[in-house]
């Protein structure tokens, strides 16, 4: 289950921290209007300005996982007074985000990575975290990293990918299970996940080897 992290949480400072950010983070009430498009922040709040005035401000909204915590590159509206506001809809359902603004990041036209640090024991949630890095490298290689929109992948690269996102389902499927890579691996082949699924993970995704 994906929430909202309080302010002023010991994992969201570390987050900042890793971010190299100074600026302290806040609640943001999120009001899409009718036209406004999921994933699409830059265009749903550059229309608002257009459309209202104020200002696009640029940073990162913070989700909790069970997990890990994990910053998304984010622009929200500023108001003509000063009010900050969310125009973007979520896939989940909340009345606000945690948002800490990034003066110092300029856009380039190119997606930008999460920021991802494991907030558990479990050593498992790093395997997830190294599928999630794997998954963005892939959907932004070369050209694709200054496109929107869906991707399509062939060949190789589609086995990759499927391969990838298969086994992030999985894997978070056993942390919100509370197993660990000494579990026995999701595909019943009866070793455990790291003699099985897990064994020399990261050289695979490094060599796309999945």
């Amino acid at each position: 289950m994906i929430t909202v992290p309080k302010p002023e949480e010991v994992a969201v400072k570390e987050l900042l921290r890793s971010l190299a950010l100074t600026a302290n983070p806040f609640l943001i009430d999120v009001n899409p209007g009718r036209d406004d498009l999921m994933n699409e922040c830059f265009e749903n709040v550059n229309r608002k300005v257009a459309a209202a005035g104020g200002e696009r401000i640029i940073g990162w909204q913070i989700w909790q996982h069970p997990y890990m915590i994990e910053a998304e590159l984010h622009a929200v509206w500023q108001d003509a007074d000063g009010r900050f506001q969310d125009v973007t809809p979520k896939g989940l359902k909340t009345d606000q985000i945690l948002f800490v603004p990034d003066r110092h990041h300029q856009p380039d036209g190119k997606q930008v990575n999460n920021k991802r640090i494991r907030t558990t024991t479990n050593l498992l949630a790093d395997d997830f975290i190294a599928l999630a890095e794997a998954a963005f490298s892939l959907a932004n290689k070369g050209e694709r990293a200054s496109q929107t929109g869906e991707i399509r992948f062939t060949g190789v690269e589609a086995q990759n990918w499927n391969a990838i996102n298969g086994l992030m389902i999985r894997i978070d499927e056993m942390l919100c299970n509370n197993q660990t890579r000494n579990s026995p691996c999701f595909c019943a082949s009866g070793n455990k996940y790291k003699h099985c699924h897990g064994k020399d993970l990261i050289f695979k995704l490094k060599h796309c080897k999945i």
